[in-house]
């Protein structure tokens, strides 16, 4: 008989439960449940990221209550709010935040009223932000230490301060300034926020933060229901910029909703398969216009 390496089964073991946590969860489950030993060292991996949905937000905040359950939300280092918080639903959410342990949270996709909650608290420097309510200024409020990790962030673009958005609270320079580690960027693009000319916002903003060096990617999302037979314009905008770090994501999902802020199901279903914004997209300087057409095209002829 063979002897294996205990660190080669681990290592098999570890593989497994990523790959499975992503594709198969209930088989992941049931890997550390082989003993208490695989448990041990497989638990960290199963709770490593948690996606809280309208259908199980009741199950966590049960959870939240029971300190036997302690340890689960001390494993968590991805936390994903995927269900709509608004100032009277917030109270039933807030357990689970307070539950977390902040100084261990690497990836936040979540509203403001965590973020705010969060970014209070002792050690809580993620690298990794996204934010889902429509405007970034929640972090003005946030001490210095809670940002200078933050390398990737995901906002609103109507969020940010141009002329065309004068009720925001940050304007596109304040927000790189109070990032030192900033590297990549993501813009929702929702239209109903932009004067008639959004291509212009866009291009602003863009030039704004391009000038930075370490600025590594610039990723606009739009959805493809939207901006209809407009959208290829949005991509002409960035392309005039002739600059490589531009990507376009386009979300042409039959389950985008054209004028919802957030698709609670779709941002649920693409963090439990392990996707992000920084898997998607392409350079709009190799992404000819003509695809664009002929993309929207396919999908008007299709529907």
């Amino acid at each position: 008989m063979v002897d294996i390496p205990g660190e080669l089964v681990r290592m098999v073991l570890a593989e497994a439960a990523r790959v499975a946590v992503d594709q198969d969860r209930s088989w992941a489950t049931e890997l550390a449940l082989i003993s208490r030993d695989v448990y041990k060292f497989i638990r960290p991996i199963i709770y490593h990221r948690m996606v809280i949905t309208e259908v199980n937000s009741a199950t966590i905040r049960r959870l939240a209550d029971d300190d036997a359950f302690t340890h689960v939300f001390a494993a968590i280092r991805h936390i994903v709010y995927a269900v709509e918080i608004t100032k009277d639903t917030y109270p039933d959410i807030r357990p689970s935040v307070f539950k977390l342990d902040a100084s261990r949270i690497i990836i936040l996709d979540g509203p403001d009223f965590v973020l705010r909650d969060l970014g209070r608290q002792p050690g809580f420097a993620p690298q990794d932000l996204a934010l889902s309510s429509p405007t970034p200024g929640v972090i003005v409020e946030l001490p210095p230490s809670a940002l200078s990790s933050i390398t990737h962030i995901r906002i609103f673009i109507a969020g940010l301060k141009t002329d065309d958005t004068p009720w925001s609270h940050v304007g596109v320079d304040d927000l790189v300034d109070r990032l030192p580690a900033l590297t990549h960027l993501a813009l929702d693009i929702i239209r109903p926020f932009f004067s008639s000319d959004y291509r212009h916002v866009l291009s602003d903003v863009l030039q704004s933060v391009l000038h930075r060096e370490r600025i590594e990617r610039v990723v606009c999302h739009v959805v493809l229901q939207v901006f209809g037979p407009t959208w290829p314009a949005l991509h002409q905008a960035c392309r005039a910029l002739r600059d490589p770090r531009i990507y376009m994501s386009i979300d042409d999902s039959p389950d985008a909703r054209p004028h919802h802020l957030n698709d609670w199901k779709l941002r649920a279903e693409r963090a439990t398969a392990g996707r992000s914004i920084w898997d998607e997209g392409e350079p709009t300087c190799t992404l000819e216009s003509e695809d664009l057409l002929a993309r929207e095209h396919i999908d008007s002829s299709s529907q």
